[in-house]
């Protein structure tokens, strides 16, 4: 075990953290994008898929990460009107980028399983 006084200690938990942080948001963004491509395309499904696979993340966060990725063009969206109510919701698409950025991203978690 590596010792370490207090303040060492404190600074490694603050590297820690932020480094958490980061991490959480390229695993949202690897499942959001595996989700849509396995056709779980309503924002509803993606929260269920993502809270299954462990990550917990409030609906707020969710349609961020949403936008943040069709605004990368890795994904797009049409509007569809629900039955029976005046509602609408927004149903996703990975477009040919986010097909091959996934494929990407899976090569490397592949790779980093098997260090």
């Amino acid at each position: 075990m590596i010792m370490l006084n207090f303040d060492e200690q404190k600074y490694v938990q603050i590297v820690y953290n932020r480094w958490l942080e980061l991490y959480k948001k390229s695993v949202v963004i690897y499942l959001v994008l595996l989700a849509v491509s396995k056709n779980i395309n309503t924002s509803d499904a993606i929260r269920s898929f993502l809270t299954k696979n462990g990550i917990e993340i409030k609906q707020v966060s969710l349609y961020r990460t949403l936008r943040r990725l069709e605004s990368m063009d890795l994904i797009t969206h049409v509007v569809e009107g629900t039955k029976g109510t005046n509602t609408f919701r927004k149903i996703f698409f990975i477009t040919p980028e986010g097909k091959a950025f996934l494929q990407k991203m899976k090569r490397v978690i592949k790779i980093t399983a098997t260090i």
